[in-house]
């Protein structure tokens, strides 16, 4: 009886452990998609003059690939090839270092002195409008599988923080 206890008893944190090292996993992929679409970001700057988003006209529900929904199987690895028709996903150059992602993703871009219009945007932005060309992404992921997602990243053109202090998690 004792030895059946043990044997639980560690199963159980074995279980704990094991999850808790595929959420470090996924939350990696975010820092490393930031640092892809922040250098594709200001490689397309310094060759078009301004940023883009991932879609024209994008909101931060535009997220790709698109996120299962709670019940449909997540937390599952999407494919991001191919990207959808008229993105612009292909023109930023990014999500070419691996092909299949946990996680959502967002980029939005606006000009100088326009506020951006979403939650996160706003509350980057500190509810006020930058006054240089700005963009920002936005990371939504569904670790647990109980939909809707429950981890929400967010970094900004202006951030210097290493990635382990941006604004990661809900």
């Amino acid at each position: 009886m004792t030895a059946v206890v043990i044997v639980s008893i560690l199963a159980g944190l074995a279980g704990v452990g094991y999850h808790k090292s595929f959420n470090n996993a996924r939350k990696a992929e975010v820092v490393a998609m930031f640092a892809e679409i922040r250098t594709a970001e200001e490689s397309y700057r310094a060759e078009h003059s301004n940023y883009i988003s991932s879609t024209p006209g994008a909101t931060e529900s535009d997220l790709w690939p698109a996120l299962l929904g709670g019940g449909a199987g997540e937390p599952k690895a999407k494919n991001f090839f191919p990207t959808p028709a008229g993105s612009n996903w292909a023109s930023l150059g990014v999500g070419g270092t691996k092909s299949q992602f946990y996680c959502g993703y967002v980029v939005i871009a606006g000009p100088a002195r326009t506020q951006p219009a979403g939650t996160q945007g706003q509350a980057a932005f500190e509810g006020k409008a930058p006054t240089v060309q700005w963009w920002y992404a936005v990371a939504q992921c569904d670790f647990d599988g109980n939909g809707p997602p429950n981890s929400t990243f967010v970094t900004a053109f202006d951030r210097t923080a290493p990635p382990s202090e941006l604004d990661f998690g809900k």
